[in-house]
């Protein structure tokens, strides 16, 4: 038959990104309200941070600012986080139910009324990015840096 004219070296799909939200302790959502897609990257350090999953809304998906295999809700996957992270959600029962089994949610959004406030046990009134990049810092503060652990010992 011959030898193959093509050799793979490496195949990423998003069936590992997939199954990383179905085993996350930690996931962030995200929706529209964080405004546009360029805005994704603004949460990347604390996802780091928290070694946290990504999701997403249907409005998001429906918009192609990331796959449906990261749309969470009544047309997408249940997940069950021990911390579910909502920033710019605005907490559509067809998204919820997606949630549900989460431990805890903490949810931000510049709208008080937001109904995701109602099935968040902590909320926050304000701008995604402000309170994303404040809980960054405060990771960031309280973690101590290799150098630092090690001062005390006499090995640093």
């Amino acid at each position: 038959m011959g030898q193959p004219r093509t050799h793979v070296v490496e195949c990423r799909t998003g069936a590992e990104s997939a199954a990383e939200l179905d085993r996350a302790e930690i996931v962030i959502g995200v929706g529209k309200g964080i405004g546009n897609q360029s805005h994704l990257e603004t949460i990347e350090p604390l996802r780091r941070a928290l070694g946290a999953a990504l999701c997403t809304t249907r409005d998001v998906t429906d918009d192609g600012w990331l796959p449906k295999q990261y749309q969470v809700g009544l047309t997408g996957r249940a997940i069950a986080p021990k911390l579910y992270i909502a920033l710019g959600i605005r907490g559509a029962f067809e998204h919820m139910v997606g949630v549900r089994r989460a431990g805890l949610i903490v949810a931000v959004n510049k709208n008080a009324k937001a109904p995701v406030f109602k099935n968040s046990d902590y909320g926050i009134v304000g701008d995604y990015a402000e309170a994303a990049a404040a809980l960054h810092r405060q990771l960031s503060a309280a973690r101590p840096t290799h150098n630092s652990s090690l001062a005390g010992s006499g090995l640093g």
